[in-house]
C-alpha cells in the first residue's frame, strides 16, 4: 500500500532510545507482500537516518526479505558502497528456501553477514518457573516511573500497552521484555522524572506543578525530592532482582531447548545477535561471560 515513487518505503521510527516506541511500531507492522527495493531502502536509510559520527559506535543495517535482492531502480552495489563509506555494515537475511538471488552477494560486498531463515517457522516461547515472579516485578517496575511534561502520561500508558501486547503472546515474551526494561538500554529521560534527573535533563526545582503527576503537584519541593529518590531506590532494587531471575530463566530455557528433539531453526533474532556480536568484537567491545 506504499507509494512506488518513494520505493515502497516508509520510516516506521527514527533512531531512538525509547524502546517502547520501537515496540509499538513493530507490533503495528503489516505487509501485503510485493516488490522489495533493497538498494533503494539501503540508500534511503543512510541518507535519512541520523547516524553517529563516532567510529567506535556500531553502525549496521539489517535487511530481510524474500524477493530478489536486485529489484528496484537503485543498484544495490551503489547503495552498499555508500554505506561502507560511512562505516555502516549491511547484513542480509533471506527468508525462504536457499535459492536466493543476490542476498549472499550483497552481504559479501557489504562486509556483513548473510543468513537464510524460514519465515514460516513459529518461534517457540518457552515458559519458565521464573515467569510469574518476573511479571509481578515488571508491574512493580512500572510503578517507579514518574511521568512529567506534555507527553508523560501518554508515554507511561504506552509502556503498559507494550507489556500487555507481549503478555498476549506469551508470559515468556513478557519475561524477556522485563529483562530488557531492567537493562541500561531502557532509558526514558524525555518523560520519566527519575531517568531525567539521573541524566541531568531537568532540575526538579524548575518543573512547574502542572507538569507533574497529581500526587506530586501538592507536595513541597523537599517532599518531591524525597519522593523521586524513593522511586529511584525502588527501581534499582527491582532491576537487581529482575536481573538475577532473568539469568536463572536463561539457564532454564537453554536447558529446555537443549533437551528438545526439535531441530534448531535460525530466526531473525539469531541473525541479528550473531552479526552485532561480530561487529562489536571488531571494535573491541567486551561481553560478559554467561
Amino acid at each position: 500500500g506504499l507509494s512506488a515513487e518513494n520505493g515502497f518505503i516508509r520510516q516506521v521510527t527514527p533512531f531512538t532510545r525509547e524502546l517502547d516506541q520501537v515496540s509499538e511500531a513493530l507490533f503495528a507492522l503489516t505487509t501485503n507482500g510485493g516488490d522489495e527495493y533493497c538498494g533503494y531502502v539501503i540508500q534511503t536509510a543512510i541518507r535519512q537516518l541520523a547516524w553517529s559520527h563516532n567510529p567506535q559506535d556500531i553502525k549496521t543495517i539489517f535487511i530481510a526479505g524474500n524477493e530478489p535482492f536486485t529489484q528496484g531502480p537503485v543498484p544495490y552495489q551503489k547503495a552498499i558502497a555508500a554505506a561502507r563509506a560511512m562505516g555502516i555494515t549491511v547484513n542480509t537475511i533471506h527468508a525462504g528456501n536457499n535459492e536466493e538471488t543476490g542476498w549472499r552477494d550483497g552481504a559479501i560486498l557489504a562486509g556483513g553477514d548473510y543468513m537464510n531463515i524460514d519465515q514460516n517457522h513459529v518461534v517457540a516461547h518457552v515458559n519458565a518457573p521464573q515467569d510469574k515472579r518476573l511479571a509481578e516485578l515488571n508491574a512493580k517496575l512500572n510503578d517507579t516511573y514518574i511521568p512529567f511534561g506534555m507527553e508523560g502520561r501518554e508515554k507511561k500508558a504506552r509502556q503498559q500497552e507494550q507489556d500487555q501486547k507481549s503478555a498476549a503472546i506469551s508470559q515468556g515474551l513478557l519475561a524477556r521484555r522485563a529483562a530488557s526494561k531492567a537493562s541500561s538500554m531502557y532509558e526514558n529521560s524525555t518523560w520519566d522524572l527519575v531517568d531525567a534527573l539521573v541524566q541531568g535533563k531537568v532540575n526538579l526545582a524548575d518543573v512547574p506543578a502542572e507538569k507533574l503527576p497529581q500526587e506530586m503537584a501538592k507536595m513541597s519541593k523537599d517532599e518531591q525530592k524525597a519522593y523521586v529518590a524513593k522511586k529511584k531506590q525502588e527501581r534499582a532494587r527491582i532491576k537487581e532482582e529482575i536481573g538475577k531471575l532473568s539469568k536463572a530463566r536463561e539457564d532454564y530455557v537453554a536447558n529446555e531447548l537443549a533437551a528438545s528433539p526439535a531441530p534448531a531453526v535460525s530466526t531473525v533474532q539469531d541473525a541479528m545477535t550473531k552479526a552485532i556480536r561480530k561487529e562489536a568484537k571488531k571494535k573491541h567491545y567486551e561481553f560478559e561471560a554467561k
